[in-house]
């Protein structure tokens, strides 16, 4: 009989602990929004880039480009799916969407930019992240040779990272539980949020990745629309661009290091041999 109440008494509190996560995200926000004043105008900023293109009044959005326009909205809405994970408290589950963000961007930027890529997504193919760094490196950045693999390391290591948060690694699952632990050793298993205080690094790398690539499909679309760079509009979209990044230098200032990285990879390791060679 009294293993019986315990069990009764035990399902019974299942639903106060869901309940009970709405407060603690609460709390996580509030600390965020204390510690990170420039936020708000941070996002805004880099969803005013993501809106001005189709807007512009001397701008043109052909057939052509109606595709990217798509894939565009999509990393939109991925942005703001980061945004609202990284904000209540659950970075790695925003690296998952950010990832996706960062196909999404760059899918966006091929379709934007190359008739080759429109035709290949007609047939329905669809190229991989890393075909898509390369194919937006090459049309969009215009780089080649050491230049262009220099850039696409650098580019794709933000992806890599992402998905070592996405896929079941035991440093992203380590880094996960540590913000239940009580004790050496001894973790509760449940979900929850993680503030800024311990997880400052992992929540604003992810952020600033997303934001990165929201404005590549931006300028992407924006010079799609044949306006030109010395069009007002197209100025505005490049000082609030250069606010950005002052803001995210800011945001990731005296960090601490990330708790998962890339560091001592193989990728790692050809991008110095690259780099320094």
């Amino acid at each position: 009989m009294e293993n019986e109440k315990v069990e009764s008494d035990f399902w019974a509190e299942y639903p106060k602990l869901w309940r009970a996560l709405d407060g603690s995200e609460s709390i996580v926000r509030n600390i965020r929004r204390d510690h990170r004043k420039d936020d708000h105008r941070l996002f805004e900023l880099a969803y005013s880039c993501a809106m001005a293109p189709p807007h512009f009044k001397n701008g043109v959005i052909d057939v052509a480009n109606w595709e990217g326009a798509l894939f565009h909205a999509r990393t939109m809405n991925d942005f703001r799916g980061v945004v609202k994970l990284v904000v209540d408290g659950y970075a790695q589950q925003a690296a998952c969407v950010a990832a996706a963000l960062y196909e999404n961007a760059l899918f966006a930027c091929c379709l934007f930019g190359d008739s080759e890529s429109r035709k290949r997504y007609a047939s329905g193919k669809i190229p991989g992240a890393s075909d898509l760094t390369k194919k937006h490196i090459q049309i969009n950045e215009r780089l080649r040779g050491k230049e262009a693999d220099l850039r696409y390391r650098e580019l794709y290591s933000h992806y890599k990272w992402l998905c070592q948060l996405k896929h079941p690694t035991k440093s992203a699952a380590s880094h996960s539980a540590s913000g239940t632990k009580v004790a050496d050793g001894v973790y509760v298993i449940m979900a929850f949020p993680r503030s800024i205080n311990d997880d400052a690094s992992m929540q604003d790398t992810v952020l600033m990745c997303s934001i990165l690539r929201l404005l590549d499909s931006a300028f992407a679309f924006a010079k799609s629309t044949r306006i030109p760079e010395s069009d007002p509009q197209f100025k505005k979209m490049e000082e609030l661009r250069s606010e950005c990044y002052g803001l995210m230098k800011a945001m990731v200032m005296g960090n601490a290091p990330l708790p998962v990285s890339l560091s001592g990879s193989k990728f790692s390791e050809e991008y110095r041999n690259l780099r320094d060679g």
